[in-house]
């Protein structure tokens, strides 16, 4: 907001500045309380199992994970609807469009989607041997290859939308859109081959009776899938290069 003040960048800001000044501190203490109550789950824990014999669940990783993914989830609620609202108080009269064919392997390469595919593959025939080719309608089988093929088909229609739906940002440059949409797809394909790998080494752990690694391969995957995923976008998303003068008078 130093950068790019409002009276100079009028269509960058849906609201007044202090309007996002408040929600950043919101978010800001969102952060912070996560801070504290992993510190606190860490330190419970560990005393857990210094005075005890007792199991401690394999799904504390998981949790917390879903608890520290929560603002983001609650930034990416907050951005949609900026955006909209962005695109409500739209009143140009002309459109631009990019004149590049929007196609998928303009985004990603061949290799990274050949490897989702395999890995996706590897992880069918994998479950299908654990359970013994038991095909029944609610058995484990079942249920572990229709939950991976919906998670991947609901990427794939984010993928989509991301490459035919309408600009989110009505005023964003050709250039930070590619970008945008290259570090969305790019993550999307990434998520989609290390939950195969992911889903793969659960079921090796568990039909091998390793279940004392769960705990740490949890707690690996899933801080590597936010570096994956969300340090992948950071990244992408340099506010260097990104061409502000979009958002001029």
């Amino acid at each position: 907001m130093q950068n790019y003040p409002a009276d100079e960048y009028p269509k960058l800001y849906t609201h007044t500045p202090d309007y996002f000044v408040k929600r950043l501190a919101i978010f800001q203490f969102v952060n912070g309380v996560n801070s504290v109550l992993g510190l606190a789950i860490l330190l419970a824990v560990a005393y857990w199992d210094s005075q005890t014999e007792g199991k401690i669940s394999e799904a504390i990783p998981m949790a917390y994970y879903i608890i520290q993914m929560l603002p983001i989830a609650l930034l990416e609620l907050f951005t949609f609807k900026e955006l909209k609202l962005m695109r409500e108080q739209n009143d140009a009269s002309k459109r631009s469009a990019t004149l590049t064919p929007r196609k998928l392997t303009d985004y990603v390469s061949v290799s990274l989607l050949a490897s989702a595919f395999i890995c996706y593959l590897i992880f069918v025939v994998f479950v299908m041997f654990v359970y013994n080719f038991d095909f029944a309608i609610d058995g484990k089988l079942v249920m572990n290859l229709v939950s991976m093929t919906v998670m991947n088909l609901f990427f794939a229609g984010i993928i989509y939308w991301n490459l035919y739906g309408r600009k989110s940002d009505p005023h964003q440059a050709a250039e930070d859109r590619y970008k945008q949409v290259k570090a969305a797809i790019t993550g999307l394909v990434i998520v989609s081959i290390v939950s195969s790998l992911f889903l793969v080494a659960m079921l090796a752990i568990q039909n091998y009776d390793l279940r004392l690694l769960l705990p740490s391969f949890s707690s690996l995957f899933v801080q590597l899938g936010v570096i994956l995923t969300i340090g992948r976008a950071i990244k992408a998303m340099d506010l260097k290069s990104t061409n502000f003068d979009v958002y001029r008078k």
